[in-house]
């Protein structure tokens, strides 16, 4: 089954001083490309690319070929004036930050049933997409 991964799982795949969580994300981000289940927004994309220029400091050709590697293992779905649309009703309706409904509206809208991300309240189920915290202990 198809997952979309949010921001936080493909900055700690590129933080190796993050320890078990570099472990974890290299680990999901690689079983969910190998199987063809991975797939990212438009919006966490950029949120990677802001974090790794903005806060971990990276050259700009570094950061952009990060971004180019994760894009071609997985499936981006685009942002559209739906998808803001959907996070700005149902999805902040269900409490979420006009942020995270952005993720969830991307995932509800294209049948994705899994988020996986440390930012949401593990095994939340919001109009039938899970979000998943990969980082929780077993």
């Amino acid at each position: 089954m198809a997952a979309l991964v949010d921001t936080n799982i493909l900055v700690y795949a590129h933080d190796r001083d993050a320890g078990d969580k570099h472990a974890r994300a290299v680990d999901l981000l690689a079983h969910l490309a190998s199987s063809r289940e991975l797939t990212l927004s438009a919006q966490v994309l950029n949120e990677l690319a802001n974090v790794l220029l903005r806060k971990r400091k990276l050259d700009r050709a570094v950061v952009a070929t990060a971004v180019a590697m994760v894009s071609a293992r997985a499936i981006v779905f685009p942002l559209t004036g739906e998808l803001t649309a959907l996070a700005l009703g149902p999805g902040m309706d269900a409490g979420l930050s006009f942020w995270d409904a952005l993720v969830w509206a991307t995932a509800h809208a294209n049948g994705i049933g899994v988020v996986y991300s440390e930012d949401f309240t593990h095994d939340r189920v919001v109009e039938g997409v899970r979000f998943v915290d990969p980082f929780r202990s077993s």
